[in-house]
């Protein structure tokens, strides 16, 4: 992205991204006051019941000064409006929403089960967790076409089903991401071909890029050998996403009146929503496959990244600000969650054996010595121990979708429509320069970032490269001829001309490359396509063309009436087609007669 590509003050999907210099949120008058971005932007300013309907959450993306006062906390919170802040690496500052009821038994519970006292519930919570993300890694990596690595990946999700100890749970779900995270190193990441130049580690802007950035490289980062502080953009990007799901996490654990801070199987840290953590796991496959979609159909700039004097990666405005446009997205994955997390410590809380374990003799059940808290110990086996029956936990997102073909949505926007979205998150760039796409173009911002992008990368189409004056007289005068041979035919003749091109010509067709059929009878990749497919049956002044392609003769009559026609004339091998008439017509059980 460029400079410019920024969205100060709108809302999208119910969230209002703040990063500019200087931000303020306020109240004046009884209306909130969003100022955000250079002096000319104009400021955002919402009464009341226009924010309970347009407003969801606001998330402040890094910490360039700027304010909050505590009247627009208060109005915040009056309204049911969630306020995050995450720092430049992706780090949760803070992240607050609507609270729920009060509910003390329920917090008492879930205190009691990640401290170990009821380790049964603390494993069975923790093993419907790592199923779900178990499952969701199997079918991403299956998507990413390996099979064998998505089978691997179900075998273990099926070993921990039946499993009563934590510790082993937990390094099933370790041994699946060795698998899981090969698949990611050689991912590629595109990055435009001619864009702004990157801001270098001494803060000089330096033309190129290393070559690491142009794949997702391993997960585990150079500086840390863990995740976090990545090394190379792909895994900035993760970060930030994962980032952007806790907490929208957090924001629905306070909702449900959980604390978001003591946690199952993420160890206890102060500042830390560790119970945000455990529960987002089974939410990471869908944002994983989300990105996988967004790397395979989004171009980068140079200046989308910042590289640190130490060899960090991170992301720059104004691309954080549109990737936190996804916490709409992840929405409706976390609610559920948090509400399943709700009734599961609930049911372990009314158990008249976890009364009696806060009393003080059922304390022995956990493991010698106890874990530390945030730790999850032995469970004892379901004969000798009357745990609690956690539900089960169906997967957060409807299921996965495939790479696009066709007419059919693309993964990003598949992603959209099955959260209600109206709008998308991030938008697309141009492949030539980078810059954000305008909402009629598809892949390049003008006609000469597309040409020259053709011309450079040698990737021109042959139709478009070709057409002169000639071809294009020539092909005209072959169409009119066909025309006027079809008309030449009586309805008997044309059905049996039908019959000819769906037993004889149709077949030869189907085995033939659509760029060949575009390139020799002039036609669009989509309508090619169908004719291989056989979902269209061309218009007869199309068969002289195709009949030369597929290497076969024409039939009797329509050969002589095309020859018969006065504008007959060789088969060309390029140029446009003519659209003053329909060029096909639908396949149906009774195939309407050709007029």
């Amino acid at each position: 992205m460029w400079a410019d590509d920024t969205n100060y003050t709108v809302i999208k999907n119910g969230v209002v991204v703040v990063s500019g210099t200087g931000p303020a949120i306020r109240v004046d008058g009884n209306r909130l006051v969003i100022r955000d971005g250079p002096q000319e932007t104009p400021p955002l300013v919402l009464t009341r019941a226009e924010a309970s309907r347009k407003l969801r959450h606001i998330v402040v993306c890094g910490h360039a000064g700027g304010f909050v006062t505590f009247d627009a906390l208060r109005w915040l919170r009056d309204t049911d409006v969630a306020f995050s802040q995450l720092d430049w690496d992706g780090t949760v500052v803070i992240a607050s929403g609507p609270r729920g009821s009060d509910q003390p038994a329920l917090r008492r519970a879930q205190a009691l089960v990640c401290s170990g006292v009821e380790p049964q519930a603390a494993v069975a919570i923790t093993r419907e967790i790592l199923r779900v993300k178990l499952r969701g890694q199997a079918e991403v990596a299956r998507l990413l076409g390996s099979a064998d690595a998505s089978a691997a990946i179900v075998s273990l999700a099926a070993g921990i089903e039946c499993e009563t100890d934590g510790a082993k749970v937990l390094s099933a779900e370790a041994r699946a991401a060795l698998i899981y995270w090969r698949l990611w190193a050689d991912l590629p990441v595109t990055f435009a071909r001619r864009n702004p130049k990157r801001l270098g580690p001494t803060g000089r802007w330096r033309p190129g890029r290393p070559d690491a950035w142009l794949t997702f490289g391993p997960r585990a980062s150079q500086l840390t050998g863990k995740p976090f502080r990545a090394t190379t953009p792909g895994n900035s990007l993760l970060n930030f996403l994962y980032a952007l799901l806790a907490s929208e996490m957090s924001v629905a654990l306070y909702a449900v009146g959980l604390d978001p801070g003591i946690g199952l199987f993420h160890v206890d840290v102060d500042g830390r929503s560790s119970l945000a953590l455990d529960a987002i796991e089974a939410v990471r496959p869908h944002v994983d496959c989300w990105l996988a979609a967004y790397l395979a159909a989004s171009v980068f700039a140079n200046r989308d990244f910042t590289e640190l004097p130490d060899g960090e990666v991170r992301i720059a405005p104004p691309l954080n600000t549109h990737l936190a446009h996804t916490v709409a997205l992840w929405r409706k994955a976390c609610e559920p969650l948090a509400h399943w997390l709700a009734q599961a410590f609930g049911r372990a809380g009314t158990l008249t054996d976890m009364r009696a374990a806060y009393a003080g003799p059922a304390l022995n059940v956990a493991l010698k010595p106890s874990p530390p808290a945030g730790r999850m110990s032995r469970a004892e086996p379901a004969s000798q121990h009357r745990g609690p029956v956690i539900p089960p936990l169906a997967p957060p997102l409807p299921a996965f979708m495939g790479p696009a073909r066709g007419h059919r949505p693309s993964a990003l926007a598949g992603a959209r429509l099955r959260s209600g979205l109206r709008d998308d998150p991030v938008p697309r760039m141009c492949r030539e320069c980078g810059r954000t796409l305008p909402a009629e173009r598809r892949a390049f911002c003008t006609d000469d970032c597309a040409e020259n992008y053709r011309w450079a990368m040698g990737k021109r189409r042959p139709v478009v490269a070709a057409i002169t004056r000639a071809s294009y007289d020539q092909h005209r005068e072959a169409t009119l001829a066909g025309q006027q041979a079809a008309d030449m035919l009586s309805p008997s003749e044309r059905a049996v001309l039908r019959r000819w091109y769906e037993t004889e010509l149709q077949p030869r067709l189907s085995k033939l490359p659509a760029r060949e059929i575009v390139q020799g009878a002039a036609m669009g990749r989509t309508y090619a396509h169908a004719l291989i497919a056989g979902t269209l049956i061309p218009h007869p002044r199309h068969y002289p063309n195709l009949a030369a392609l597929a290497g076969i003769e024409l039939p009797v009559k329509f050969a002589a009436a095309l020859s018969s026609s006065e504008l007959s004339g060789p088969v060309p091998g390029y140029g446009p087609p003519n659209r003053d008439r329909p060029i096909g017509t639908p396949l149906a059980k009774k195939p309407p007669p050709l007029l």
